[in-house]
């Protein structure tokens, strides 16, 4: 479909850009950092790589060739300049319109423009993080009186949670164990959410709320 496209920040590359997404989109997988040390007068090699609990990924880099339509030469490069001055070298979010509920972040690079006749041709690349983030910061709130048990989904990337809570309250992780002694929103040293179930349990009377960005390859 033509009008199919890529979120650029705010501008959309069709109805806003007025370019046409070609066949060709590439969407890199992230490199894992390996970290392997060698040790002397031993086969093989220690390997470090999820020494922190998770892997760590380098950059992926995603690209979009577009075509513009015109009725005239000049028409071609006051579109391509139009581009370059809304996006090139900007650090935004980006959208994959036939990828609803995440976007990835990376900054824009507008490649160098061809044409022949009324028709150009140009790519854009992205140089942007691994993970893709999801559209909406996932929020959960919770009464407790007492005590309570409340189950976080988290997907696939390990991320802090931060906590807002009413009254002072105890709140138990895996074997993390603080009591917050005053109301307000903050994060605690040592909760992080890994992919799947987490069980958070909290001591006390009040209302809490839970907030975190969640990501995946």
């Amino acid at each position: 479909m033509y009008n199919e496209g890529i979120v650029f920040g705010t501008f959309h590359s069709y109805r806003d850009l007025n370019l046409i997404l070609n066949s060709g989109v590439k969407i890199g997988t992230p490199e894992a950092k390996i970290e392997e040390v060698e040790v002397l007068g031993s086969d093989g090699a220690i390997d470090y790589t999820e020494y922190f609990g998770e892997v760590f990924y380098k950059n992926r880099t995603l690209t979009f060739p577009f075509t513009i339509k015109a009725k005239v030469a000049e028409d071609i490069e006051r579109v391509y300049a139009d581009v370059c001055k809304k996006i090139h070298g900007k650090k935004v979010k980006i959208t994959l319109d036939w990828e609803s509920g995440y976007y990835f972040k990376g900054r824009i690079s507008v490649g160098e423009l061809a044409h022949q006749k009324r028709i150009g041709t140009f790519t854009i690349t992205c140089d942007c993080e691994p993970y893709r983030y999801k559209n909406d910061v996932t929020i959960s709130s919770c009464v407790v009186s007492g005590k309570a048990s409340v189950v976080y989904i988290n997907d696939q990337k390990n991320v802090t949670p931060q906590f807002k809570i009413s009254s002072p309250m105890t709140i138990s992780f895996e074997n993390v164990t603080t009591t917050i002694k005053t109301d307000g929103t903050f994060t605690v040293p040592g909760i992080v959410f890994k992919e799947g179930e987490n069980v958070v349990t909290y001591t006390g009377n009040g209302t809490v709320e839970v907030s975190y960005q969640e990501r995946r390859l």
